[in-house]
């Protein structure tokens, strides 16, 4: 998903580990594994653990800090804010308006041009106008 990295600058034989943390809004869907690059670098690679899934409808962005740590006495530590924006899929169906779809009425034996009724739909996912198309007329007699 992305990575942060971090150096230290005064790494020696007894504190050359940097550790990596993860605080903020949501930062439980998140987990940070930190690697070393090299002498005084290292990496955290953010992801999700495989249980946990994102939903835009449900939360869009996380704001989350991630703190960065060595293991000397006098634990410094350095923080950087990390914004996750979570993309919108066309996961959830359109849903129509049942209301709109009551009491439709046609004239016997004729012929009626024009709009008979609106539908009313709605995406959540693309906000958008959703079309309704007539794919098959069935008359019964009550």
């Amino acid at each position: 998903m992305g990575m942060v990295e971090a150096w230290d600058a005064d790494q020696t034989e007894a504190n050359n580990r940097i550790s990596f943390s993860l605080s903020g809004s949501g930062a439980n869907n998140f987990m940070i594994r930190g690697s070393v690059l090299g002498s005084g670098q290292a990496v955290g690679r953010l992801s999700l653990p495989l249980d946990v899934s994102l939903d835009y409808e449900t939360q869009a962005s996380f704001s989350l800090i991630v703190s960065t740590e060595n293991a000397d006495a006098q634990g410094r530590e350095t923080t950087a804010e990390v914004l996750v924006t979570v993309g919108d899929v066309n996961d959830v169906p359109p849903t129509l308006d049942s209301a709109s779809l009551q009491g439709i009425r046609v004239a016997e034996n004729g012929s009626q041009h024009g709009i008979l009724v609106n539908v009313v739909a709605q995406d959540r996912d693309t906000m958008s106008q959703v079309e309704v198309q007539l794919v098959n007329v069935i008359c019964t007699k009550p």
